[in-house]
């Protein structure tokens, strides 16, 4: 599970992917009228997993897989620790196709790009 973060808070730590599907977000990429609904793209984790990555609300974390990587902001919820959730189907965060994690996979999160 996560390690805590080296003095200068630049660990790279692990997380357990939670995406969440949506139809609407797909739908949003060619269509300007839904985009326009679209809610922002953010990475969440709990308040102990930010302390732990050394973040807070709108610091950029990266999470990453052996197949790639996506760079977004992090809000604070009430989330399980250790979990990452991210759009799976965001305009931009697409993090099914860019990561190729499914729910309960294993992903690198570290703070900033």
């Amino acid at each position: 599970m996560p390690q805590k973060p080296d003095e200068e808070n630049n660990c790279q730590t692990e997380g357990i992917f939670s995406p969440v599907a949506g139809i609407i977000g797909s739908l949003q990429a060619n269509e300007p009228n839904l985009a326009g609904t679209a809610r922002k793209n953010l990475a969440r984790v709990s308040a102990k997993f930010a302390t732990e990555l050394g973040v807070k609300n709108g610091d950029l974390v990266t999470v990453s897989t052996d197949r790639g990587s996506l760079a977004l902001p992090i809000e604070v919820s009430e989330i399980l620790d250790g979990v990452i959730w991210l759009p799976r189907n965001g305009v931009g965060a697409e993090s099914l196709r860019i990561l190729g994690a499914l729910n309960g996979d294993g992903v690198k999160v570290r703070k900033g790009i």
